[in-house]
């Protein structure tokens, strides 16, 4: 096959030669045709497709926990932010900012997002599930069981818990994966 019947997208780069200990490499480009049956096999986006199934666990644990967190303060809202005392308004507004960076650090593919999925997931389910369903105990609470608040408001509080229980376990899950040793060539 002549060089000019492949499409460009088919050229590779290959090694020809490498000066050791100095890092330079000589690189020499060859168009020929390139095997893409693998192609077939998975036709998600190669970024995805490396992923296991504990980090897509922990992305849809993400998004669990985005919607209960917009749900929940949702319901804030509807509420009214005087329901609230000053200090649950701070911590909901700190824990909320929380759960955003770790949300955020999960869809970037950070390598610590797992680790941060495992502490903000369980400090929210705790936090949330000791500021509204236990009964009113100081200026950190929001009790609901206290509060004569609807089932809306009931629905909206379970939902965080359970999208930040998930957001937790789903951490722990990836946490406790084997990891692949970058770096190292394989046996030829």
């Amino acid at each position: 096959m002549e060089d000019e019947a492949l499409p460009p997208e088919w050229t590779k780069f290959v090694m020809v030669r490498e000066w050791p200990g100095t890092g330079r490499r000589e690189f020499e480009t060859r168009r020929e045709a390139i095997d893409m049956s693998h192609f077939a096999r998975d036709l998600r986006p190669a970024r995805y497709a490396r992923e296991g199934a504990a980090t897509l666990a922990l992305r849809w644990a993400a998004v669990a926990l985005a919607v209960g967190l917009l749900v929940h303060t949702v319901d804030h809202l509807r509420r009214g932010l005087d329901a609230v005392t000053t200090e649950v308004f701070w911590a909901g507004n700190v824990s909320t900012v929380l759960a955003l960076v770790a949300i955020t650090l999960v869809f970037a593919s950070h390598r610590r997002a797992a680790q941060l999925a495992v502490v903000v997931g369980v400090s929210q389910a705790l936090g949330v599930a000791a500021v509204h369903l236990l009964p009113a105990w100081g200026v950190l609470s929001d009790s609901l069981r206290d509060g004569g608040v609807d089932a809306v408001s009931w629905v909206a509080v379970l939902a965080e818990i359970a999208g930040a229980a998930a957001f937790g376990v789903a951490g722990l899950f990836v946490l406790t994966q084997p990891r692949t040793v970058r770096g190292t060539r394989r046996a030829e």
